[in-house]
């Protein structure tokens, strides 16, 4: 794919990318082609982004064209943009080892338009979401399920969204591929019923009930599209035994020192240094309080027995050595100002869904995964994705950038929580929001484990 730039698929070249498919196409009733425009190879391309993230669901994009070929009016033998239409995007990266490219099908929600009298120029936006999300629009799941929670989101994914008899017909197209669905296992419920919801709210849904077992107790279940396709993961599993494929370590720790001028013609270092850095903010510790982050016990009440019973979880202990907020002090001693507790009441006369075991914990996961996020500006890079784990490497910032060896307490392993690429015809860019569970207040660099599983 990149022989004709002249280097090696071992060689990373910053900037360099290669938009290998890029158009907007139509079919009919039975799946044929019905009409098609080659935007790469025109000049109506103005901008591109795609968006893809663990708590946004499905990929979006976003397509800017010139309307130089008044494809508004003439598209679609003539009847015009309807929002009804699909784009195929297929973009990627060389690779230090490999390549691990941007290819997917998108179904065109809605266009917009702007036009200038000045200079009588126009041009469409096209609002694209991932094909799967038509399928899902005209489905739903009513059925009695049994297994766990995952065994029974595979079953939907792939009998409602990849089973589906869409694929039979209407998404007949050979350009139209099935996404994979990547499962973590669950413990706990044996079997449910799912009444009237969507292929996607169900799978979410079950999200929400699944139970890591006793690796990974209460951990927090995701359901989510990037690159390698939809998942359902365990978060804590996720950024535990994050696996890059045809990656090494090395090629995912990202740096914000400064590097030799040497190296700024198609160096392997331009890949993971980091061109602008800047911090996302988070809730306030009284906007944590009011949302019950901080409860760290969950008290069932059993009114028929007329009894109760109480699952602790202390954060203190379980983030022994690490900070979680500007003000360890105050975190430590909210119990002089509320009751930490959350209260369920059980209803004995129903299986239990095990809600008294997530309730402190999730909600206290959720928010402190988020405690330290950062938005890394980078080169283009197709290859990252949400989901995957990367280290960070800040020098401190009271020594000069140039000393090697010190590191400051930011640096360490951090969760890819979202991946923008934005391009056009000329260049490729992509930015990273990572998150980060906990900091590493030791003096020392020593590496502890903290909730998530993240190293401080």
């Amino acid at each position: 794919m990149f022989e004709d730039f002249g280097i090696l698929t071992q060689t990373w070249a910053p900037g360099l990318f290669s938009i290998d498919v890029l158009r907007l196409f139509s079919v009919d009733s039975s799946g044929q082609l019905k009409d098609e425009f080659d935007i790469a190879k025109s000049k109506a391309l103005v901008g591109v982004e795609i968006n893809q993230g663990i708590f946004q669901g499905s990929i979006e994009a976003q397509i800017i064209l010139n309307d130089a070929f008044n494809m508004h009016e003439d598209f679609n033998e003539g009847f015009g943009l309807q929002g009804e239409e699909f784009v195929q995007i297929v973009l990627s990266t060389p690779g230090v080892s490999g390549e691990r490219g941007i290819d997917l099908q998108f179904l065109v929600l809605n266009v917009e338009y702007s036009r200038s009298t000045t200079n009588e120029t126009s041009g469409v936006v096209l609002n694209c979401i991932s094909k799967e999300f038509l399928i899902n629009s005209v489905n739903n799941v009513n059925q009695a399920f049994e297994g766990t929670t995952s065994d029974v989101a595979s079953n939907v994914f792939n009998n409602r969204i990849n089973g589906d008899k869409l694929w039979g017909k209407f998404l007949s197209y050979e350009a139209f591929r099935k996404r994979p669905f990547g499962v973590d296992p669950s413990t706990g419920i044996d079997d449910l019923i799912i009444t009237g919801l969507s292929p996607f709210a169900a799978v979410n849904m079950l999200g929400r009930r699944s139970d890591g077992g006793p690796s990974h107790p209460h951990s927090l279940f995701l359901f989510f599209e990037n690159t390698n396709g939809y998942q359902f993961r365990n978060i804590q599993k996720l950024i535990k035994d994050n696996i890059l494929l045809n990656e090494s370590k090395l090629n995912r720790k990202y740096t914000y020192r400064s590097t030799d001028a040497a190296d700024k013609s198609m160096a392997r270092s331009q890949r993971t240094t980091i061109k602008a850095l800047t911090s996302v903010p988070t809730p306030t510790p009284i906007q944590r309080l009011k949302d019950g982050i901080y409860k760290n016990h969950t008290r069932m009440v059993n009114i028929i027995a007329k009894s109760y019973e109480d699952i602790n979880y202390e954060h203190t202990e379980s983030f022994l050595g690490t900070s979680h907020s500007n003000n360890p002090d105050f975190t430590d001693n909210l119990s002089n100002f509320f009751d930490r507790e959350y209260l369920f009441f059980n209803d004995i006369t129903k299986k239990s869904q095990g809600f008294q075991k997530v309730l402190a914990k999730r909600l206290s996961f959720m928010d402190f995964l988020g405690t330290h996020q950062l938005t890394l500006q980078l080169t283009g890079d197709t290859s990252l994705q949400a989901g995957e784990v990367i280290q960070l490497d800040l020098p401190p910032s009271a020594h000069i950038i140039k000393e090697v060896g010190e590191s400051s307490k930011f640096s360490g392993a951090y969760l890819i929580m979202s991946v923008k690429h934005v391009f056009d015809k000329d260049k490729l860019l992509t930015s990273i929001t990572i998150a980060k569970d906990s900091l590493n207040t030791a003096a020392d660099t020593t590496q502890l484990a903290s909730i998530g599983g993240l190293i401080s």
